[in-house]
């Protein structure tokens, strides 16, 4: 994981930024632990990538507005429902240390419900063996096949019927993968972490701001 006054200074600087958003600033967000990430090189500078829950997985995803709640996500407990994470991007202008990501997000619960959005952002290089991917999320919506709630595996749930009518947008605070920089084709690298958020703020609102706040940070490896 990153140094804890790395990620705090990430996550100070974007709740500081969101915090100028207009009114029910913070909607939901879902942060998960230990996830597993691959890469395949297309030459010329791109590849894909991909980053998904395994076995080991853990996380929350919570409301953070009235009425507040959180539906959880235990390592060794995703097979018993239809829980599942999948992050793919095409990477593009890869260089030393930097690169930029574009594609899609969905989270899953246990009943099929899911959360869906398009993601884009820009990556950084933090050592050899860990990078990391600041960005925006837009077109956020709430797919409704089951109910109206967030299902965790252990019968906890968070609402999903907000005032403020689809899609949303959101920031991809922190993606960190463990499989080094894109140089190099990895499978199923674990370790990684995702750390997003979804508030009424326009996506290139929310883009500029993470970028000013990650511009300054001195990034640092791995403990």
């Amino acid at each position: 994981m990153l140094k804890r006054r790395t990620l705090l200074l990430v996550i100070c600087f974007a709740a500081l930024s969101l915090s100028a958003a207009p009114a029910m600033a913070d909607m939901f967000g879902f942060e998960l632990f230990n996830l597993s990430a691959s890469f395949t090189g297309t030459g010329s500078g791109t590849g894909s990538f991909t980053t998904t829950e395994w076995a080991q997985a853990s996380g929350v995803l919570s409301r953070y507005v009235p009425t507040t709640g959180t539906a959880s996500f235990d390592a060794y407990s995703w097979y018993m429902g239809s829980e599942a994470l999948l992050v793919d991007m095409d990477i593009t202008n890869i260089a030393t240390k930097t690169a930029d990501g574009a594609g899609t997000l969905t989270l899953t619960d246990v009943d099929n419900d899911y959360i869906s959005a398009d993601v884009k952002g820009g990556w950084t290089k933090l050592s050899t063996s860990a990078s990391l991917f600041v960005g925006t999320l837009s077109n956020v919506y709430y797919n409704e096949l089951t109910n109206t709630t967030f299902d965790g595996h252990s019968g906890d749930s968070v609402s999903m019927d907000f005032p403020l009518p689809q899609p949303w947008n959101g920031a991809i605070v922190q993606l960190t993968s463990t499989g080094g920089w894109f140089g190099e084709d990895y499978a199923d690298k674990t370790g990684g972490y995702i750390n997003a958020t979804v508030v009424p703020t326009p996506a290139a609102v929310l883009l500029g701001m993470l970028g000013l706040g990650v511009a300054g940070l001195k990034l640092r490896k791995f403990a």
